[in-house]
């Protein structure tokens, strides 16, 4: 089943932000694979986002876990290194960053995912139309409008 495949049949995809993972991440995956969800994204807007993925993906190995909010190529080999099966760079990200990203996570059979984010309201269906079209213009395997 592709990651596609596998995110269509879950419904959803929890964003996590764990500030200690060595405490949460095991018992929080482990929940939600209980739950029925068995996927999550773990985000890098803290430090130790990698420890949470591999502590993740070693209590639940089937589990897919995902890096979000990638800011640094570095943070994608990290991420990769842990078990990430998906990199998520947001659209505002700077070009030559999300190509290295995009080729590091290729590199490593790692899906590359661009993401736009709008918490103040939903564009326009041509808008939102445009946003998917420069998304996978810059390469992304998959496209999150949020």
């Amino acid at each position: 089943m592709t990651i596609n495949e596998r995110v269509a049949s879950i419904g959803v995809v929890p964003v996590i932000k764990l500030n200690n993972p060595e405490r949460d991440a095991a018992s929080l995956a482990k929940a939600l694979c209980a739950g029925g969800v068995p996927i999550a994204e773990v985000t890098f807007r803290t430090a130790g986002a990698d420890k949470a993925i591999k502590l993740m993906k070693e209590a639940c190995p089937d589990m897919l876990v995902g890096a979000g909010t990638v800011l640094a190529v570095e943070q994608v080999d990290k991420a990769i290194e842990a078990g990430a099966r998906y990199v998520d760079v947001e659209i505002e990200a700077q070009k030559q960053m999300s190509k290295r990203v995009r080729s590091a996570a290729h590199e490593n059979g790692t899906i590359f995912i661009r993401s736009y984010h709008d918490f103040e309201g939903t564009d326009s269906y041509e808008a939102l139309k445009a946003l998917v079209e420069k998304c996978k213009y810059h390469g992304a395997d998959i496209v999150k409008l949020v």
